[in-house]
């Protein structure tokens, strides 16, 4: 479909033809016209005998392959304009799509560099938690050991503390 569009585009775009056919269009049915002005300038009486055998029916057929001819150039140039619409229509749907497919890459991007952030911040996070831990639990030994130190310096001493209430 495309290629006879672009082919009529082309014919239509190619001044050289255009003017081509019109010339043979109208040398032929100027022709035909000086050919018949002369018959009947000449002789009119075979002209009017040739008219009466070829009838009325002769110039109907000739007017109505003009009234075809010309509803089929106009529905021809309705058919271009209509899919030239339809080709700039596509084109333009097109272009959308391949924007849409531009940022759903850019949002995928945007997405796995989310994603690789919060590993790294997940993986700072447990290096945190094990440093905070390892401390704890240094505090925690250091704190039994202060109090181990504690319990014998009052051992020492005999110094009896008071009992806590639970």
């Amino acid at each position: 479909m495309t290629e006879h569009v672009q082919f009529l585009r082309a014919s239509k775009s190619d001044g050289f033809s255009t003017v081509l056919m019109v010339g043979v269009t109208v040398f032929g049915g100027g022709s035909f016209a000086y050919g018949i002005f002369q018959i009947i300038r000449s002789e009119p009486d075979k002209a009017f005998d040739l008219l009466k055998s070829w009838g009325p029916g002769f110039l109907l057929a000739i007017f109505i392959a003009w009234c075809v001819s010309n509803l089929f150039n106009r529905g021809l140039d309705v058919t271009v304009r209509t899919g030239e619409r339809s080709a700039a229509a596509m084109e333009g749907a097109t272009i959308q799509m391949q924007s849409i497919a531009e940022a759903m890459h850019a949002q995928a991007l945007a997405l796995q560099s989310t994603a690789d952030r919060d590993d790294r911040d997940k993986q700072e996070m447990q290096i945190l938690v094990g440093v905070v831990n390892s401390k704890v639990e240094q505090a925690l030994e250091e704190l039994k050991f202060q109090r181990r130190t504690f319990e014998r310096i009052e051992e020492a001493l005999n110094i009896r503390r008071p009992q806590e209430s639970e």
